[in-house]
C-alpha cells in the first residue's frame, strides 16, 4: 500500500479499486454514505463518499450519512 499526504484519502486508488469490486458494488447500490474506515483508537485509514453506490475520494464537505468501521 503506497503512502498518501492527504489522510483522508486512504490508498490513492482506494474508489477505483471499490467501484471494480463486485462484491463492493453489489453491497453499496444502495448507499448514500461516507464510509470511514477507523482503527480502535479513531485513528482514521481512509474516507469514501458513496452516491447510488459508486464510490469517490471523500470530499471535506459535510456529509448527510457517516458509517464508521472498525
Amino acid at each position: 500500500m503506497s503512502a498518501t499526504t492527504d489522510p483522508l484519502a486512504g490508498p490513492p486508488d482506494l474508489a477505483d479499486r471499490c467501484n471494480r469490486d463486485g462484491v463492493f458494488t453489489l453491497a453499496a447500490r444502495h448507499w448514500d454514505a461516507r464510509l470511514r474506515l477507523e482503527l480502535d483508537d479513531g485513528a482514521q485509514l481512509a474516507a469514501l463518499d458513496v452516491r447510488d453506490g459508486r464510490a469517490a475520494p471523500a470530499s471535506d464537505a459535510p456529509a448527510s450519512g457517516e458509517m464508521v468501521l472498525r
